[in-house]
């Protein structure tokens, strides 16, 4: 297939200005995603004070939260321990006034606890683009994996009818422009299977909740919340009779789920319209033997009668397409290994984004505009910048006491992360400092285990988070000596801003 000159220039512009627009903040989402795979393992590697207690009681914990408060309590929303939930999130409505509560409690000592770490979290919005103060973020966050799928259309048939060589031709001794180009097309090309699906997924992920909203509303009427739950597939909660009933424990209702489903595991609970007869026990969770099998086992919490089962019973359409979008964006199958190969291919998707950046701006080398460097700037500072403030953030999570780790997580990433972006913006030359953030980032992610064993000993000891951080670390730092060889052949400016070329470098184009 040969396109026309006409649609190649478009299909070019396109591709082009998709990427150089959108590619810093895709580059960033990316970035946090590779680390959101992990956010479980990330939860319980952040609070090392805090022991696990996978088969913590329960029921006494709530109790004892509720009725210190004097809560009598109409809905109930509580996390269950497990081997990565070392506290329990609990969350109320209370029944006289109305008004919502939350705790937190240590599973292991059953102490109310406040929030000592939010590294995991920071870096799993950042992925979405979301805060609670700005939830639209997780639409625009939908929006930039619609933009990137259509990049990524168009690149493809930009390339079509090269595809099978891009894939093979690399040429480290040339240029450094052909070097990216080639860096470019190659990771394009390997990623694209990968690139595909996060595209798609993100985008029906972001922007699902809103079009259900948008055009689900009008359509459904009054009926917009049994669309939501359709999409969701959860059950319509119980009508209040406003008789009065008591329900089984918490324990005694996880208990009671497991055995009605078998496999599957809770790990997250939900009890509504508690003290009526309508009262229901909803648990979240995982089911054994079948793929995406995530979903709701609502139970009569009077008896501990099975109400529904999304998790064995056949998917509707909506909830399979929600299910294998969800599922496939989290890697949730075959574990641990295969989160690890989607952090690698996040981590090339990246390369491919900033990539593409360099592509654009040394084709304008020689005439570029004060938008083409402040684009060179905010690449490095923004593109290069998270990586240290991520470095930074793990090391704020080491350093800081429990009391204040909080704030200075905060600080430390999103200050690191700022001072990065405002020195490479008011910087002359951008493209000289890529070596200098890579290895400073590097060193920092290499050097998070040597501080755990420091400031916690064979308390904490060495985790698979510690080994992946020092993985990362030696592998940014193999990175800046790869660019820093190649920066030493790259062209420069000289004072007054001419194109001067390297000493080894020999021109051409891609």
């Amino acid at each position: 297939m040969k396109l026309s000159r006409h649609a190649f220039i478009r299909f070019w512009d396109v591709h082009a200005w998709l990427g150089v627009t959108g590619g810093i903040v895709l580059h960033v989402m990316f970035f946090a995603g590779g680390f959101a795979l992990f956010f479980d393992e990330l939860g319980a590697w952040q609070e090392p004070e805090l022991a696990p207690a996978p088969g913590a009681a329960v029921a006494p914990l709530v109790g004892r939260a509720l009725s210190s408060r004097g809560v009598r309590p109409a809905s109930v929303d509580v996390t269950l321990p497990g081997p990565r939930r070392r506290a329990l999130d609990l969350r109320w409505t209370d029944a006289r006034t109305g008004a919502g509560g939350e705790a937190r409690i240590a599973a292991a000592t059953g102490a109310e606890i406040g929030e000592t770490s939010h590294a995991a979290r920071i870096l799993f919005w950042l992925h979405f683009l979301y805060h609670p103060r700005l939830p639209w973020g997780i639409y625009a966050a939908g929006v930039f994996g619609a933009a990137l799928l259509l990049a990524i259309v168009t690149g493809v048939l930009i390339q079509l009818k090269d595809l099978i060589r891009q894939l093979n031709q690399f040429r480290p001794a040339k240029s450094i422009r052909v070097l990216w180009s080639d860096l470019h097309k190659v990771l394009g090309v390997l990623g694209l299977p990968f690139q595909t699906m996060y595209a798609l997924t993100g985008a029906l992920i972001g922007l699902a909740p809103l079009l259900i909203s948008v055009v689900g509303g009008p359509a459904a009427g009054a009926r917009l919340e049994e669309s939501q739950r359709a999409w969701w597939g959860e059950t319509a909660p119980g009508t209040p009779t406003g008789k009065p009933a008591q329900a089984l424990s918490v324990d005694e209702l996880v208990a009671r789920a497991r055995r009605a489903v078998p496999g599957f595991e809770p790990e997250f609970a939900r009890l509504e319209a508690m003290n009526d007869t309508s009262m229901r026990a909803s648990f979240w969770g995982a089911g054994r033997g079948r793929l995406f099998s995530h979903g709701d086992v609502v139970l009569d919490a009077r008896d501990g009668s099975l109400v529904a089962d999304s998790v064995s019973a056949p998917p509707t359409p909506a909830v399979a397409v929600n299910r294998w979008t969800t599922g496939m964006h989290y890697a949730w199958f075959d574990g641990l290994a295969m989160r690890a190969i989607f952090a690698i291919l996040a981590a090339a998707t990246c390369l491919t984004i900033l990539s593409g950046n360099w592509i654009w701006l040394a084709r304008r080398a020689r005439e570029a505009s004060r938008g083409d460097r402040l684009l060179a700037r905010l690449t490095i500072g923004v593109g290069g910048g998270i990586a240290l403030a991520t470095a930074a953030l793990f090391w704020a999570n080491r350093l800081a006491p429990p009391p204040v780790r909080v704030l200075v997580e905060t600080w430390a990433f999103f200050g690191t992360w700022a001072l990065a972006t405002v020195l490479f913006a008011v910087r002359g030359e951008a493209r000289g400092g890529w070596v200098g953030l890579l290895g400073a980032s590097g060193m920092g992610f290499a050097l998070v285990p040597a501080l755990t064993l420091a400031r916690f000993g064979t308390r904490a000891g060495l985790s698979a988070v510690d080994a992946g951080l020092w993985l990362v670390g030696m592998s940014l730092l193999l990175t800046a000596v790869v660019v820093d060889r190649y920066e030493r052949r790259a062209p420069t400016r000289d004072a007054r801003g001419a194109y001067v070329p390297g000493p080894r470098e020999r021109i051409s184009s891609p």
